[in-house]
C-alpha cells in the first residue's frame, strides 16, 4: 500500500471564555483531513512545587483506524509540540492505552506523582487519572514524582 502524505494543517485560533473564569482562555483548533480529528491545544494552569505553570494541554488527537500508521498523528502532534515548546512551561495530555507507545516515542513522559484538581470544594485527589497523564518538557524543569494539580476547574473530566 502506498504511503499517504501527512495531513495539511490549518490553524484556527479562537479566544473562548474559560468556564467559571473572567479571563479568556486561548484554544488553538486545527483543521485536519478526514483521516484525523482536529485536535485542540488549550492553555491550562498546572500547579507544581507550589507554582502555577502555564501548560499547553492537548485534546482530541485521533486518527481513523483505516488511516493509521501513515504519519497523520505525527504531523498533528509535531505542530502542537512546537507550540508547546515555544510558549508553555510544559505540555500535558490524558493518554489512552493504544496511544501510550506513540507519545513515549515522541518524548512525552508519564506523570508518576499524585494528581489532583482544584475544585470548587478545594483540592481533591484524582487517583483514577494516575498513570494516564503525560507531560512534555517545555520551558520549565519538573519532577515527575512530585504532586501535580490542575488548577482550571471544568465539569466532566478535569484532566
Amino acid at each position: 500500500m502506498a504511503a499517504h502524505p501527512a495531513p495539511a494543517l490549518r490553524p484556527r485560533r479562537r479566544i473562548l471564555p474559560g468556564p467559571r473564569r473572567l479571563t479568556p482562555r486561548r484554544r488553538v483548533f486545527w483543521s485536519a483531513p478526514r483521516a484525523a480529528t482536529g485536535p485542540s491545544l488549550l492553555q491550562r494552569r498546572l500547579v507544581h512545587r507550589g507554582v502555577a505553570l502555564r501548560a499547553g494541554y492537548v485534546e482530541g488527537v485521533a486518527v481513523r483506524a483505516a488511516a493509521r500508521r501513515r504519519g497523520h498523528a505525527s504531523s498533528l502532534m509535531g505542530e502542537l509540540e512546537r507550540l508547546i515548546r515555544g510558549g508553555y512551561y510544559l505540555g500535558a495530555l490524558g493518554a489512552t492505552d493504544g496511544a501510550v507507545p506513540f507519545y513515549l516515542g515522541r518524548g512525552w513522559r508519564a506523570w508518576r506523582g499524585p494528581l489532583s484538581a482544584l475544585t470548587p470544594d478545594g483540592v481533591r485527589p484524582t487517583p483514577d487519572e494516575e498513570g494516564w497523564v503525560y507531560v512534555l518538557p517545555g520551558l520549565a524543569d519538573f519532577d515527575l514524582d512530585l504532586p501535580l494539580t490542575v488548577a482550571d476547574w471544568r465539569d466532566g473530566d478535569v484532566w
